[in-house]
């Protein structure tokens, strides 16, 4: 084993480390399949080529060659698929274009390659003229190398195009030097293994083909992106999976588009799917309102404005959940954006409280409107009782003042209802009293005060009144009741005594109540008696 054969067994060495770092990496999916194929295609090359320098003989040096061919005819292929993943491209091109480009068009050549006596690069091998192992013959008339060339200059020239455009856009150092390691490194590689392997044998088979010991640069590249600029590292904001793992909150981590790219174990109990499934499927789809995160997302992103949503999720079974959603960048100086954490509190047991307590409120404000109404309220007629007639009337006595008329107080009994009542029965008593409060409601006035005192009494409190409006009022009333009322086929004659009393003090007193009231009854409790001799 020559010093080729050596150098060349420490570049598959390097490379199948990296492919199983990578494979184990926590990077995006797309990302960690085609850096894995990259080194995976640059290990087999490396170790088919540990062979092929120090072969014994001709058909040993071929069939290592053709070996190598899985090497360096996908190699350049899956190098620009993850040009395309890393610049963003990838979502222009559909999955058909994909799979055309990527993956179906290089195994075509490959097979090619391996099926045919010739291959692309070789259409005989010679020992070189140093004594350092075996090289290439080829012609300038061979078509399939001067198609495998067009393929490298296609494939690695859209790549280093996009990556070149992509290092510009981005404002970071981090991304930029990336962007310069590709394209000025990797794509010096690629112009000294075109020319040493592909057109120096055109013309001369001093050294054999060198390419592939190249790609130690290409193992120094890898070991800078992965380690120095730790790009296969997660932010410690979302990869501590102890610490994520703890959290009794659903924690996820999403993309620009929503992707979710990290899930704990609590996320997974709530949306009732496994983490593991969860990883890769979009947010939006377990949202009852998906508009409601993606506007916030968006101001997140570009404002960097921060607030707590209130969303209801739909997990796997369709139940709806209410949660408090916390979202927060993830980023570093380094690395820039690595996605959006969102922190899911379930606050469906709150909301059962809130509802309940909600509605023990509304039952409680019902039972007190009516017990108010029936503390303040007759019963049978709806108007003031007793008691709330005089604490309205005692509102009046701690008012500035009164107007200059005064108040006046009216005392009215029914003429005629005991006997009704005892001739045909309470119920129709009750509803002589219900049609009795209608006709005295009429003749109210938007300030005064109307009650039923108890049996057949009613009070009516004029407020700005003085003698002639309460005689006035009292002659309204008695219009009134000059109908007879009719229960049912049956009409009732019933006639009504009243009598009043007057203030005409710019303050009410406390005792001016009880004096108006007595003086008031003895005046309707008169007229009461001239109504009976008169009849």
């Amino acid at each position: 084993m020559n010093v080729l054969s050596l150098i060349s067994f420490f570049n598959c060495i390097g490379f199948s480390c990296f492919a199983i770092c990578i494979a184990k990496s926590e990077a995006t999916g797309g990302e960690r399949r085609s850096g894995t194929l990259i080194n995976i295609s640059a290990a087999v090359w490396a170790f088919a080529y540990t062979f092929f320098y120090s072969a014994a003989d001709q058909h040993a040096a071929w069939f290592w060659l053709k070996v190598g061919a899985l090497g360096w005819c996908t190699l350049p292929c899956f190098s620009t698929y993850y040009y395309v993943q890393l610049s963003e491209a990838d979502k222009h091109l559909g999955k058909g274009w994909r799979n055309l480009l990527f993956f179906l068009f290089p195994a075509v050549l490959t097979l090619s390659n391996l099926l045919s006596t010739k291959t692309s690069v070789a259409y005989a091998l010679v020992e070189s003229d140093s004594g350092w192992g075996w090289t290439y013959v080829n012609s300038p008339d061979s078509i399939r190398l001067w198609v495998y060339i067009a393929y490298l200059l296609f494939y690695f020239g859209v790549g280093f195009y996009l990556v070149f455009r992509w290092g510009k856009r981005k404002k970071l150092i981090y991304f930029k030097r990336q962007a310069n390691l590709i394209v000025y490194i990797f794509g010096l590689i690629v112009v000294l293994g075109l020319f040493s392997d592909l057109v120096l044998p055109l013309f001369s088979h001093f050294f054999p083909p060198p390419a592939v010991l190249f790609l130690i640069v290409v193992l120094y590249g890898d070991w800078v992106i992965t380690a120095r600029l730790n790009f296969l590292a997660v932010s410690d904001q979302i990869k501590s999976r102890l610490m994520l793992e703890t959290i009794t909150d659903a924690v996820l981590a999403v993309n620009r588009r929503g992707g979710i790219i990290r899930a704990n174990r609590a996320a997974s109990d709530l949306f009732g799917i496994p983490a593991q499934t969860l990883i890769g499927r979009c947010i939006r789809t377990f949202l009852a309102d998906p508009l409601v995160l993606s506007k916030n997302l968006q101001n997140l992103v570009d404002k960097h404005t921060r607030k707590d949503m209130d969303i209801k999720i739909r997990n796997v079974d369709g139940r709806v959940i209410p949660t408090v959603v916390s979202a927060s960048i993830a980023e570093n100086s380094a690395h820039g954006f690595l996605g959006v954490v969102l922190s899911f509190h379930d606050i469906s047991r709150q909301k059962e409280m809130e509802n309940a307590l909600r509605d023990g409120q509304e039952r409680y404000k019902s039972l007190a409107s009516d017990y108010y109404h029936l503390a303040n309220y007759d019963v049978l007629t709806g108007l003031a009782n007793r008691r709330h007639f005089f604490e309205q009337v005692g509102r009046l006595q701690f008012e500035s003042g009164l107007s200059s008329a005064g108040i006046a107080l009216i005392f009215m009994d029914l003429n005629g209802f005991k006997k009704i009542n005892d001739q045909y029965g309470h119920a129709i008593g009750d509803q002589l009293l219900v049609e009795a409060s209608k006709r005295l409601r009429a003749c109210r006035g938007e300030k005064d005060i109307l009650a039923r005192m108890g049996g057949d009494e009613f009070v009516l409190l004029l407020v700005d009144a003085d003698i002639h409006g309460a005689g006035e009022r009292i002659g309204q009333i008695r219009m009134q009741f000059q109908k007879p009322i009719v229960l049912g086929a049956v009409e009732h004659m019933v006639g009504i005594a009243a009598g009043f009393s007057v203030c005409l003090k710019k303050r009410l007193e406390k005792d001016d109540i009880s004096f108006l009231l007595r003086e008031a009854d003895e005046a309707m409790y008169k007229d009461k008696q001239m109504q009976k001799h008169s009849g």
